[in-house]
């Protein structure tokens, strides 16, 4: 399997600072070379607007000080120790007072059982590189991403007094892992909706293909009107956001599915499979944590953090995991 791109490239305004807070823990494994160090995860929104609309969540899984390897300085740490100590976010501060920041991110697997009892699993956007934006912004850069995926499904989504759109269903990789992730891209553009639809792909005909894009979120306001036994009725607010991996280009000549200098079919099912491990390795936490009636739900600092990482409507909910296919559901 060649070295598959999955790149976002992310640059803006710390926003704020996601769920409880950024976790400042110390690595307790014996066995481990890493035993003792200290390391930072959580969650962090970026503006990539002027305006604040458009906020990405993101996520560091585990930054230390130092780079394992080569003992360099790791200026994520500086930033995320800078932003934290000085609640640098737009939030607190207003637009001049949040940090600026450049990230260099990836598309990850991330699945996780719900409050209800049901498994989630679409990708959140991991965070490699971390630096401040001192010298301000590349407008092309603010919110874009790059993936090399295998395509299994497009379909198209009615959209009651408004434009209907394309989604593109398929998988991007993590190369190091050799993890397929399951995602659902947004396709609004009418020749691009064309020719998705003329690349005929699913299960038994997978279709390797090179994307780009903007991500998109957008914040959406509901109102309530509540009826009381006297008097006026009570109005109430609920605030949602909804996040669409817009396309907008693919390659010429990306390539063929099956190709050894690709991807083949069973480094496809290889890679599904491990996927189908890590949601089979969630479920276990899960349920060892509700077993042993103690830290569980909201005791537990990782559900808070993945449940505030994922407290948003995406269009991929509309999207029903079968439509992805297990390893088991390729036809080849």
């Amino acid at each position: 399997m060649k070295q598959m791109t999955n790149q976002i490239d992310l640059q803006g305004y710390v926003f704020s600072i996601g769920g409880n807070g950024l976790f400042h823990n110390t690595v307790n494994n014996p066995e481990s070379k890493m035993n003792g160090v200290e390391y930072i995860n959580g969650t962090i929104n970026i503006a990539t607007d002027e305006d604040g609309a458009n906020v990405v969540p993101v996520r560091f899984n585990f930054v230390t000080e130092k780079y394992g390897k080569s003992g360099k300085e790791n200026p994520a740490w500086s930033v995320l120790n800078d932003i934290e100590n000085g609640n640098k976010t737009w939030e607190a501060q207003g637009k001049e007072g949040a940090y600026k920041i450049r990230l260099t991110c990836s598309a990850s697997s991330n699945p996780f059982v719900g409050n209800d009892g049901k498994m989630v699993d679409r990708p959140s956007i991991n965070v490699n590189f971390a630096h401040p934006a001192n010298n301000g912004f590349n407008e092309n850069q603010r919110n874009t991403f790059k993936f090399d995926m295998v395509i299994v499904n497009f379909a198209m989504r009615e959209v009651e007094g408004g434009d209907d759109y394309g989604v593109i269903n398929g998988y991007v990789f993590d190369s190091y892992r050799k993890e397929a992730t399951p995602v659902s891209l947004v396709v609004r553009m009418p020749e691009a909706i064309s020719y998705f639809e003329g690349l005929d792909a699913s299960t038994a005909n997978p279709v390797f293909q090179t994307v780009w894009g903007n991500i998109v979120s957008t914040t959406i306001r509901r109102e309530q009107e509540v009826e009381s036994a006297f008097g006026a009725p009570q109005i109430t607010y609920t605030t949602s956001t909804q996040r669409e991996w817009v396309v907008t280009g693919a390659a010429m000549d990306p390539g063929e599915f099956g190709d050894e200098a690709i991807i083949t079919e069973d480094e496809l099912v290889e890679c599904l499979n491990n996927h189908e491990n890590v949601i089979a390795a969630a479920q276990k936490r899960y349920d060892a944590r509700k077993n042993s009636g103690s830290a569980f739900a909201e005791n537990s600092s990782a559900a808070r953090q993945r449940a505030a990482y994922n407290a948003e409507v995406s269009v991929q909910n509309n999207v029903p995991m079968k439509t992805f296919g297990s390893a088991s559901d390729f036809q080849f």
